[in-house]
């Protein structure tokens, strides 16, 4: 079998779903309808087809994103597992793989299940695994068959003594549980915070009869800083820190003979390649980046913090979502049909990008969104962008993370709207 089958029952069953009243926007009346059948539709996501607002995922920027990061990452000799929390769609996930990712990474055990019955075999759970429940799933989803791979974190000698407890009444997995240690820094969220507490860990570890160390996780995404160069600054001075800490760890005789390192979201993936790469000196480490929004990179936060941002083949937006302007009250303000149901706001508010009404499309350079009900979106505008009652509006959309979780059912349109196939996730 292969690593990633993703010809597994699962799989299959997706596109013999229907496309019915469960999913929001899609065409009424459908549900004799699979998801198989949808290309065959002829169905246009602004022509009057969908229910409005809908969001659309566009396939030509996005397999360009897929195979610009998979090149990128092939040809600086580093392995790619990318944080399937972003879209959580086995079939975004499978075009990930396809591609030439090595591994695929989530947040929780409950995201590890989704991906295991859509045939994921190789799994970073890029977080702290404690419940036993949780853990009885690992032991079974490894026990008995050798190419599946599981790697959990741990920060703290308490860890890693609830895991080693929760694991001697499970009963045996076959081997011992591959382990990662998560470092972290002053201020963030979990990871230890000094080379000592980490030496501490690893050597807790070691003693364990359930665990086994396979390298270091962190991650600098999240490093805090007022404006884009500090928080550059701060990124690498943590990617320094793990540097010291991996060293120490090698140089203690705690580490395997070429353990994994692993950090990178999607704004610094560039910085941990200088870092385990370009300019590491150490002992052979095999370098995996979990990057997970670039897969549609977005109007918002990644388009200022990409790396590859000024890029002569940067990331594209794949995601956006269409409203109507359903009223215009007062001037210089339209209230669309979309609110914080449909489009995130948490790394920032929807990007106004065109308007279409029946004769044209136009820009809108200057119009900002200011507020979001639940349902509605408020839009200042200005004399030369005037709305109207009735005009479709584009968003783009700022945190693809925030996005995904909002549609159970994406339609994937080409670059004139057409609906070729839909893209359905497990929240």
């Amino acid at each position: 079998m292969a690593l990633n089958d993703v010809r597994t029952p699962a799989t299959q069953k997706i596109h013999t779903e229907p496309a019915d009243y469960r999913f929001k926007a899609f065409p009424s009346g459908t549900s004799w309808l699979s998801l198989a059948e949808i290309p065959e539709q002829d169905w246009n996501a602004l022509s009057g087809d969908f229910s409005l607002p809908v969001m659309v995922l566009k396939e030509a920027e996005l397999n360009h994103n897929i195979e610009r990061m998979a090149a990128w990452c092939n040809g600086r000799g580093v392995l790619l597992a990318p944080h399937a929390k972003t879209t959580m769609s086995p079939e975004l996930v499978r075009r990930q793989i396809e591609a030439g990712a090595w591994a695929v990474t989530v947040a929780t055990v409950s995201q590890a299940r989704v991906l295991a019955e859509f045939g994921m075999r190789r799994i970073i759970i890029a977080n702290q695994v404690l419940a036993r429940a949780d853990l009885e799933w690992i032991c079974a989803f490894l026990r008995g068959d050798v190419t599946r791979e599981v790697y959990v974190l741990v920060d703290s000698l308490a860890g890693v003594r609830l895991m080693d407890e929760a694991l001697s009444g499970i009963g045996e997995a076959g081997r011992s549980l591959p382990v990662l240690l998560e470092l972290g820094y002053n201020g963030g969220r979990a990871g230890c915070r000094t080379t000592d507490e980490a030496l501490a860990v690893a050597s807790a570890i070691s003693s364990s009869a359930h665990l086994e160390l396979f390298g270091v996780e962190g991650f600098e995404g999240l490093v805090p800083g007022e404006t884009a160069i500090y928080r550059l600054i701060a990124a690498r001075a943590f990617l320094a820190a793990m540097t010291a800490t991996v060293l120490a760890l090698h140089n203690a005789g705690l580490l395997p003979s070429r353990p994994m390192v692993t950090s990178g979201g999607s704004a610094y993936f560039d910085e941990v390649v200088r870092e385990f790469v370009g300019e590491w000196q150490g002992p052979p480490i095999s370098v995996v980046l979990r990057s997970g929004c670039y897969i549609t990179h977005d109007h918002g936060l990644y388009e200022t913090a990409s790396p590859l941002r000024d890029d002569a083949d940067p990331f594209l937006p794949a995601l956006e979502v269409w409203a109507h302007v359903l009223s215009v009250p007062a001037t210089g303000l339209a209230i669309l049909g979309c609110g914080r149901r449909d489009v995130p706001y948490d790394a920032g508010m929807p990007v106004p990008l065109r308007v279409r009404n029946a004769d044209s499309e136009r820009g809108l350079a200057d119009a900002k969104v200011t507020s979001l009900n639940d349902q509605h979106l408020f839009l200042s505008f200005s004399d030369e962008n005037r709305l109207a009652v009735g005009e479709l509006v584009c968003l783009g959309i700022s945190h693809p993370c925030s996005a995904f979780d909002k549609w159970p059912l994406i339609p994937l349109v080409d670059d004139s709207y057409q609906v070729v196939g839909a893209v359905k996730t497990y929240f």
